[in-house]
């Protein structure tokens, strides 16, 4: 398939989440790619993700499988230091879910290829702990965009 034909298809997959998203995600749901700073239960942000991802519950394993469209190569890094996800929809105080990334990673976290524009993993909730959506949103991308 030709770098174009695979940009086309990811940026269709792309609407598709991102509707699937809207019609099955609560009002206000936000997602971001989220690490752990070293032993600590510091969360930081990697990236804020604005549309694209989609959060689909695996009845089978008991657990979710995240999956974002995005044929750019750049995101390649972002995702590859991510430890967790937030979800959800923020609470008064900010606070959305985490769910961390599956610990067999050879298994459960795939880029995307030639038949697939999803980087996807599997997920699971981590019990009682929220994240605090920074003030100014906490992305640490070089360009700052945000998205």
């Amino acid at each position: 398939m030709s770098d174009a034909i695979f940009a086309q298809f990811a940026g269709g997959m792309r609407t598709l989440n991102t509707a699937l998203t809207a019609a099955f995600a609560p009002d206000g749901t936000v997602c971001y790619l989220l690490r752990k700073e070293g032993e600590t239960n510091t969360l930081s942000v990697v990236k804020q993700l604005e549309d694209g991802f989609f959060i689909e519950f695996n009845e089978f394993r008991g657990d979710f499988t995240f999956t974002y469209a995005d044929a750019d190569p750049s995101f390649r890094d972002a995702f590859a230091r991510s430890t967790h996800i937030g979800y959800g929809v923020p609470d008064a105080d900010g606070d959305i879910e985490v769910f961390e990334f599956s610990k067999t990673l050879g298994v459960d976290i795939v880029d995307p290829n030639g038949t697939s524009p999803f980087w996807k993993a599997g997920v699971s909730k981590v019990e009682s702990e929220r994240f605090t959506i920074p003030s100014d949103g906490g992305d640490d991308d070089d360009d700052g965009s945000g998205d």
